[in-house]
C-alpha cells in the first residue's frame, strides 16, 4: 500500500469518527450546525472519492483521457464548493449572516461559473486538456484560484465594512481555518497533490469544530443540557430569519432545600434526569438549564400547553431516584406568550429570575408570562440603571414640602423628599425608584445624597430669614442598620457647616424590629442634639407603647389616619391626638386639602399641617417664592 493511500484511509477515518461524533451529539437547529453537517459530509465523500481512485483507477493520468478529464471537473468542483461553505461557515460565525443573506445569490455566482467550465472542459479544454500524451493547463485554468480568492475577499469585504463587531483576537481560530484551507489549495497549485487538499481540508474541519462548532460549547457546565448562550443565540438567528419560537418553561420551586438535601452534584444528576425525561416525552422540544432554578423549553411548534401541565403534574407529583436518594421536586410550570416578539423573549430570558420570583407561579396552573410582565420588568431595568448613574453622579433633584404652623400661621419648615430627573422619562417619583434602591441596597448612597445636598441648601440659604426652623429628612429602616450612620452624617453636616439641630430626621416604625440596633442608633443622634420625628404613624398596625418608649420629639400622622377621620370612618385620630399632647410630643398631620381640615387639625392640637392645601412637594426655586410669599407678604 503506497503512503498516499495509506494517508488517505487514515483522512477518511478520522473525518468518519468526527462526524459520527458530532451526530450522535444533541444539537441546536442551528446554521452553523446545519453547515458544518454539510462540510463534513462533503470532505467525507472527497476522501472517499480519491480512495476509490486510488484503489482502483490508479494515477488520473495513466486512464482514459475523457475519464481523467471528467474526474478531474468532478474533483475541482467538489474542492470550490467546500472552501466556498467553510468561508460561509465563518461569515456565519462572525455575525454576518444578515448582512449576507441580501447578497447570497452574487455569492453563488462565482461557483455557478466554474461549475459550467469544469463540465464543459472535456469537451473545451478550458481548464486541463490533453495534448502530446501530457494533461496541460487550459485558458481557463486560472478559475480554479480565482474562486477562493472571490471568497476571501467578499469575507474581508465583510470585515472591512464592519470592523467593529470584529473582536480579532477572541477570533484567532477563524483565521486560522482560512488560512489552512487557502494554504492547502496554494500548496496544490505548486505540487499539483490532490491529497494535500484533502489533509488540509480535514485540519479545517477539526478546527471549525473544536473551536466554533463543537456542541458542549453551548452546554451548561454542570448538567447535559444547553445553557443560556445556546437559547439565546437560537431566538437571535429565529428572529434574523423571521421564524416563530415557541418559549416554556418549569421553576422550580424547592430548589435551595432539595440542594441542601443531596448536594450538587446530585441535584445537576437529578436535572439531567428531568431532562432525559422531558426529551421522552417531547423529542422536538430543546431543553435549556439556565440556574439551578429554571428550566427552560424552546419548540419550532405550539405546545400543548394543557398536556404539558398535565404530565408535569402527574410526573414531578412522584419522586426521583439520584444515588439512592428520594427527591420530590416542586415543578411551577409557565410559557410565555406567544404574541411575545423575540426580542421580549431574550429580555424574558436575561432576567427571568426576578421576573419569576416576582410572579407567583403555581404548581396546579399554567403561567402565561405576557408582554405588561416583560416590558414592566425592562421599565425596572431601566430605572436600575438611571438611579446607579444618577447617586453616582450625585444628580438627584430635592424637592421641599412645607410644613405651616397652626401656631404662628407661617411656614416654618419643610420635608426634604427626592426626585430623579431622566430626559426620556421626565420626573421620575419616589415610589418607583425607592423600592429599587432598597432590593440593591442603594438606598445607603441614596440618603447621603439627599442628606448632602439638603445641607447644601441650608448652607446657601438664611433660614431664620426666611422663618424656617428645621427641614426633615427621611431615614430608610435600611439606612438606619448602618452603625456608621450617624456619624456620616455628622461627618457631612460638618463639611457644609449645618448644626444637626436644624434637621430632623424621619423614621418609619419598622425601624424599630431591631431593638439594641435601634436604641444604640437613637443614643447616637441625641449625642448631637439631632430631632428624631416617628414618621407614617397610622399606617398599618402602629404601636403606641412604641412611641411613647423612645425620645421622638415629634410625630407625623399618616394621610391615611387623618382621611379616614374626615371621611367619617373612624375617631381614631382625636384620641391619638389627644396621647401624643400628654406625651409633649409635636404633631404633623398629613394629606391636608381643604380648609376645613385646616381649622380641625389646628382645633385638635396639631402643631404643623403638611398637604396639597399649601403646596405639593415643589423646587427649592419655588419654595423659596412660596416661603416669602406666606411669610413676608
Amino acid at each position: 500500500m503506497s503512503w498516499s493511500l495509506s494517508l488517505l484511509l487514515f483522512l477518511l477515518f478520522a473525518e468518519v469518527a468526527l462526524f459520527y461524533v458530532y451526530k450522535k451529539t444533541r444539537k441546536l437547529p442551528l446554521i452553523k450546525n446545519k453547515l458544518f453537517g454539510r462540510i463534513a459530509v462533503l470532505v467525507i465523500v472527497m476522501s472517499l472519492y480519491l480512495v476509490v481512485d486510488k484503489i482502483f483507477y490508479g494515477p488520473l493520468v495513466s486512464w482514459k483521457y475523457y475519464s481523467n478529464l471528467i474526474k478531474f471537473s468532478i474533483f475541482t468542483v467538489m474542492v470550490e464548493y467546500i472552501y466556498s461553505v467553510i468561508i460561509l461557515y465563518i461569515i456565519y460565525y462572525l455575525g454576518f449572516w444578515k448582512e449576507f443573506w441580501k447578497y447570497r445569490y452574487v455569492f453563488r455566482i462565482p461557483l455557478y461559473i466554474l461549475l459550467v467550465i469544469c463540465i464543459t472542459t472535456p469537451w473545451t479544454g478550458l481548464i486541463v486538456s490533453y495534448t502530446d500524451g501530457a494533461f496541460v493547463r487550459g485558458s481557463a485554468y486560472w478559475t480554479i484560484y480565482m474562486v477562493p480568492a472571490v471568497f476571501v475577499v467578499i469575507l474581508i469585504g465583510f470585515i472591512v465594512t464592519h470592523f467593529d463587531r470584529v473582536k480579532l483576537k477572541q477570533n484567532w481560530a477563524v483565521w486560522l481555518v482560512v488560512i489552512c484551507a487557502t494554504f492547502g489549495i496554494v500548496v496544490n497549485y505548486f505540487t499539483y497533490s490532490i491529497i494535500v487538499i484533502n489533509f488540509y481540508f480535514t485540519v479545517a474541519e477539526y478546527l471549525i469544530y473544536l473551536k466554533m462548532c463543537d456542541p458542549r460549547l453551548f452546554r451548561s457546565h454542570s448538567t447535559n443540557t444547553f445553557n443560556r448562550e445556546a437559547m439565546l443565540y437560537m431566538i437571535d438567528e429565529y428572529q434574523q430569519k423571521g421564524k416563530q419560537l415557541y418559549l416554556g418553561g418549569i421553576k422550580l420551586a424547592n430548589y435551595h432545600n432539595v440542594l441542601e438535601r443531596i448536594g450538587i452534584f446530585r441535584f445537576d444528576s437529578s436535572i439531567d434526569m428531568v431532562t432525559e425525561w422531558i426529551h421522552s416525552i417531547c423529542p422536538d422540544i430543546y431543553v435549556f438549564y439556565i440556574d439551578t432554578k429554571q428550566i427552560f423549553l424552546i419548540s419550532e411548534e405550539p405546545i400543548n400547553q394543557e398536556k404539558f401541565l398535565r404530565v408535569i403534574k402527574e410526573r414531578f407529583e412522584r419522586s426521583f431516584i439520584i444515588d439512592d436518594h428520594e427527591i420530590i421536586l416542586q415543578a411551577e410550570p409557565f410559557f410565555v406568550s406567544y404574541d411575545l416578539c423575540h426580542e421580549s423573549m431574550k429580555q424574558f430570558i436575561i432576567y427571568a429570575d426576578h421576573i419569576l420570583e416576582k410572579c407567583e407561579l403555581d404548581r396546579q396552573q399554567l403561567f402565561v408570562i405576557d408582554g405588561e410582565i416583560i416590558n414592566e420588568m425592562k421599565q425596572t431595568n431601566q430605572l436600575k440603571r438611571i438611579l446607579t448613574k444618577k447617586i453616582k453622579e450625585k444628580d438627584l433633584l430635592v424637592y421641599y414640602q412645607p410644613l405651616f404652623s397652626t401656631k404662628s400661621k407661617r411656614i416654618t419648615g419643610a420635608e426634604a423628599l427626592v426626585r430623579m430627573y431622566d430626559e426620556k422619562l421626565g420626573i421620575i417619583l419616589p415610589y418607583k425608584f425607592i423600592p429599587l434602591a432598597e432590593s440593591t441596597g442603594e438606598i445607603l448612597d441614596l440618603g447621603l445624597v439627599v442628606f448632602e445636598k439638603v445641607c447644601q441648601y441650608i448652607q446657601e440659604h438664611d433660614l431664620k430669614e426666611m422663618g424656617i426652623n428645621f427641614i426633615t429628612v427621611n431615614v430608610s429602616p435600611l439606612q438606619f442598620e448602618d452603625t456608621q450612620l450617624v456619624h456620616k452624617f455628622r461627618q457631612i453636616a460638618r463639611d457644609y457647616g449645618v448644626d444637626l439641630s436644624m434637621i430632623e430626621f424621619e423614621i418609619t416604625e419598622s425601624a424599630m424590629l431591631n431593638t439594641a440596633l435601634f436604641d444604640y442608633q437613637m443614643k447616637e443622634f441625641k449625642k448631637y442634639n439631632a430631632h428624631l420625628v416617628l414618621d407614617d404613624f397610622g399606617m398599618g398596625s402602629s404601636n403606641m407603647q412604641r412611641l411613647i418608649t423612645y425620645p421622638f420629639s415629634t410625630a407625623k400622622l399618616d394621610m391615611s389616619l387623618v382621611w379616614s377621620y374626615f371621611k367619617g370612618e373612624n375617631h381614631i385620630m382625636k384620641h391619638v391626638i389627644e396621647i401624643f399632647k400628654e406625651q409633649n410630643l409635636a404633631i404633623v398631620a398629613e394629606g391636608v386639602e381643604d380648609q376645613s381640615m385646616v381649622k380641625d387639625l389646628s382645633e385638635f392640637g396639631c402643631e404643623y399641617l403638611q398637604g396639597f392645601y399649601f403646596s405639593k412637594p415643589i423646587p427649592a426655586e419655588d419654595f423659596d417664592r412660596l416661603v416669602n410669599q406666606y411669610n413676608h407678604n
